[in-house]
């Protein structure tokens, strides 16, 4: 309830907040796996942790959005991985 959402990170001695927009969708499913395999993979490029976990917070957010007006099956449905992506003309 309300309209954005924080996460903290504890990260070099300090909390950081970070806050997104809430966004109002039943499609959640798998968010939680989306979010540690963004975070793991901007770590594994380099970025420092603040920087992993703030980019992978976005994506999240971005694929909750990309999804939000999906309507699969009768439960939770998966957030958008591959949104902001151009499919290539095959």
């Amino acid at each position: 309830a309300g309209a954005s959402v924080t996460d903290v990170l504890w990260c070099d001695g300090r909390m950081l907040d970070l806050t997104a927009p809430r966004v109002e969708t039943r499609n959640t499913h798998g968010t939680g796996c989306t979010l540690a395999a963004a975070i793991a993979a901007r770590l594994a490029l380099g970025h420092p942790l603040a920087q992993a976990v703030a980019g992978a917070k976005t994506y999240v957010t971005e694929a909750l959005k990309a999804a939000a007006s999906w309507r699969l099956g009768a439960g939770p449905g998966p957030v958008h991985h591959h949104h902001g992506r151009k499919s290539a003309t095959l």
